[in-house]
């Protein structure tokens, strides 16, 4: 990238890039008005304009941080929802190995059992 070179009359206006012209930035002043007392000021239409447009950027403003808080909140109920679903299936991993522990003490009972009563059955 070529640098600038040094400020002058010609470049104030235009830097050239390649074979176009960028134009620098440029102030623009706005028409003023003398009021009653000689003084210049900005004409009340176009300070009212200026409010108006400043309304609308406001507004624009707060549609955009509700948008914003909306899609945030979208977020952590998704996350939420996430959480809650992965939740369940760790509770669930847990009680598995309670119920096969539960199902195999009840099935060695059982045997135990069937074993005590046919070692009665044979002493009687």
């Amino acid at each position: 990238m070529r640098e600038s070179p040094p400020e002058s009359v010609s470049s104030q206006e235009t830097w050239p890039l390649g074979d176009t012209l960028v134009p620098k930035k440029t102030v623009v002043k706005q028409k003023t008005e003398p009021d009653s007392h000689g003084a210049n000021r900005v004409a009340p239409w176009k300070e009212w304009k200026k409010k108006l447009q400043l309304d609308e950027l406001e507004r624009l403003i707060v549609r955009l941080k509700q948008a914003e808080t909306d899609m945030f909140q979208l977020k952590a109920n998704e996350a939420k929802r996430e959480a809650e679903r992965l939740r369940s299936i760790v509770l669930t991993k847990m009680d598995e190995p309670e119920e096969e522990y539960a199902s195999n003490y009840l099935r060695l009972e059982q045997r135990s059992s069937v074993f005590v009563k046919r070692v009665l059955v044979a002493l009687i």
